[in-house]
C-alpha cells in the first residue's frame, strides 16, 4: 500500500521547529536502506519530484523511513540544499510537515491527533531583553518568548574573512551534466615500456601469389636419345573441342643449383614495355638498351596485358602476357549487340562465341551460310594473326550436333570468318599458335 505525500516544503530547525519554503526546486525521496517494518523487508527506492512556490507535487511512497533531499533552484535566494528524515505511515495520506520523524522499534513516529483547543492571546508585554510575554484568555501568562529578528538591514562593510569551516557532509550526487567540448590535444607523452607479448592471433588468409622470380641460367642439355623411325604423316582430322585438363604429375627431383647471374644487368623493372621506348622512363630505357641477350624486363603496369618480356636476339618477346577476352562487334545481318570474342595469351590466340548468350550459349539471331572466305566477322589486327590458317567446328549447345565452322585466316589482317545453319544455342572455341609481336592496341571492348 502506497501513501500520498503532499503539502508545503519546510525546513526543520530542531524538535517541532520548521520554516516553510516559498521558492521552487526539486525534492528527491530516498529509501533509508533495506530494513524491516512489521516483518516485511523493504529494499532501496528513489523518487524525484518538483516543488513550485513551496508546494510539492504529489508523490506516493511505501511506508517506512525515508530521506528527503531538498535542492532549491536558486541557492542565493532560498538557501542551500538540505535533507530531512520522514516517517511514512502504513495507510492514508500525510503532509511533508507531519511526516517529519523517524522509525523507532519498527514503529513510525508521526504527528498525533490534535489536542484540545488552547487559550487565545489577549495581551503582550515587552520584557526589554529581546523577549515578550503573552497574556492568555484564561488569565495565565506565558514564559518569555524570544522576539524574532526584524527585517534585514543594509549590508555593512565587509569584515575580515574568518577561518575556513570544516567540510560539510557530501550531498547526493546530481545528474551528470552534458558532455563538454573536447579540449585541445596535449603533447605526446614519453613512450612507455614495452608490454608483454600478447597471445598469437589467428593465422590470416593466404595473400596473393607474388610475381614470378628471375629465371635462372639454362642448365646443361642432356644426351639425346636414339631417334626413332619416322612414321608416315596422316591426314589432318577435324579439330575437336579442347579436352579436360589431365591430373598433375608427380614433382620431379630438383636439379643442381646454378651460379647466380648478374641481377643488375639481366633483370629490369619499370613502367611501360621494352619494344616501345616512349613508354619507359629515361633510366629504364638506358637499362633496356644496354641489356644483354637473354635479359628479362618486368613491367610494373602491364600495358596491353604484357607483364614479362625476354630479349631474344635483337627483339623483345612477351613471356607472360594476357590481353583478356575482347568483344568484337559483328556486322549486319547479325542482330545489333552480337559479338565474338578474341584473346591473346602468350604464344596462343583464341576465338570464341560472344553475346547475346542464354545459359552460356550464343544467340546471334540469324543463320549465316555464305561461307568462311566471304563471311568476314572481323578483319583482324596485328598481334592477333595466327601463324597458320585454323578452322574449328561450331556445335549446337543442346544437341551437340555440328551446325557450322569458324575459320581464322592468315591472309591480309587475318580475318575471322563464320558459317552456321543455326541461329541460337551455339558454342565454339578456336585456338592457334602465334609468333607475331605483342599488340600495341587492343580491339573491341573488354568482355
Amino acid at each position: 500500500m502506497l501513501v500520498r505525500v503532499y503539502g508545503r516544503v519546510v525546513h526543520p530547525h530542531g524538535v517541532n521547529e520548521t520554516t516553510p519554503i516559498t521558492g521552487d526546486g526539486v525534492i528527491e525521496y530516498v529509501r533509508s536502506g533495506v530494513g524491516r517494518l512489521d516483518g516485511a523487508v523493504h529494499g532501496g527506492d528513489r523518487h524525484r519530484v518538483a516543488y513550485t512556490g513551496g508546494v510539492v507535487e504529489d508523490d506516493y511512497l511505501a511506508p517506512g523511513e525515508w530521506l528527503a533531499y531538498v535542492y532549491p533552484s536558486k541557492a542565493s535566494e532560498q538557501g542551500r540544499s538540505y535533507s530531512m528524515t520522514l516517517g511514512i505511515p502504513k495507510t492514508g495520506e500525510i503532509t511533508l510537515a507531519d511526516a517529519l520523524g523517524v522509525v523507532v522499534d519498527d514503529k513510525i513516529i508521526v504527528k498525533g491527533d490534535p489536542g484540545p483547543a488552547g487559550a487565545s492571546i489577549t495581551g503582550a508585554v515587552d520584557n526589554g531583553d529581546q523577549t515578550v510575554s503573552f497574556t492568555l484568555s484564561d488569565g495565565t501568562e506565558t514564559e518569555p518568548v524570544p522576539i524574532p529578528p526584524g527585517p534585514q538591514g543594509e549590508r555593512g562593510p565587509a569584515g575580515v574573512d574568518g577561518a575556513d569551516g570544516q567540510d560539510g557532509v557530501q550531498g547526493v550526487q546530481g545528474d551528470p551534466g552534458p558532455e563538454g567540448e573536447r579540449g585541445p590535444e596535449g603533447p605526446e607523452g614519453p613512450e612507455g615500456p614495452q608490454g608483454e607479448r600478447g597471445p598469437e592471433g589467428p593465422r590470416g588468409e593466404q595473400g596473393d601469389e607474388g610475381p614470378e622470380g628471375p629465371r635462372g641460367p639454362k642448365g646443361d642439355q642432356g644426351d639425346d636419345g636414339p631417334e626413332g623411325p619416322e612414321g608416315p604423316q596422316g591426314e589432318q582430322g577435324i579439330q575437336g573441342l579442347p579436352g579436360n585438363t589431365g591430373s598433375k604429375g608427380d614433382k620431379g627431383d630438383q636439379g643442381a643449383k646454378g651460379d647466380p647471374g648478374n641481377l643488375g644487368s639481366t633483370l629490369i623493372y619499370g613502367v611501360g614495355r621494352p619494344d616501345v621506348p616512349s613508354s619507359m622512363s629515361t633510366e629504364t630505357r638506358a637499362s633496356v638498351n644496354a641489356a644483354p641477350n637473354g635479359a628479362e624486363f618486368i613491367s610494373t603496369d602491364g600495358p596491353q596485358g604484357a607483364w614479362k618480356w625476354q630479349k631474344q636476339g635483337t627483339a623483345w618477346r612477351v613471356t607472360v602476357g594476357d590481353t583478356g577476352w575482347r568483344a568484337i562487334p559483328l556486322p549486319a545481318p547479325y542482330a545489333e549487340g552480337s559479338t565474338v570474342r578474341v584473346r591473346r595469351e602468350g604464344r596462343l590466340v583464341y576465338a570464341a562465341h560472344g553475346t547475346p548468350q542464354q545459359w552460356t550459349q550464343w544467340n546471334p539471331g540469324i543463320a549465316k551460310t555464305s561461307g568462311v572466305s566471304t563471311g568476314k566477322a572481323w578483319d583482324g589486327t596485328i598481334g592477333f594473326i595466327p601463324d597458320n590458317r585454323t578452322i574449328a567446328q561450331i556445335y549446337h549447345g543442346d544437341t551437340g550436333a555440328v551446325v557450322g565452322a569458324v575459320g581464322w585466316s592468315t591472309e591480309g589482317n587475318g580475318f575471322l570468318g563464320l558459317t552456321h545453319t543455326a541461329s541460337s544455342n551455339m558454342v565454339f572455341e578456336l585456338q592457334a599458335a602465334i609468333s607475331q609481336a605483342w599488340p600495341t592496341s587492343l580491339p573491341g571492348d573488354a568482355a
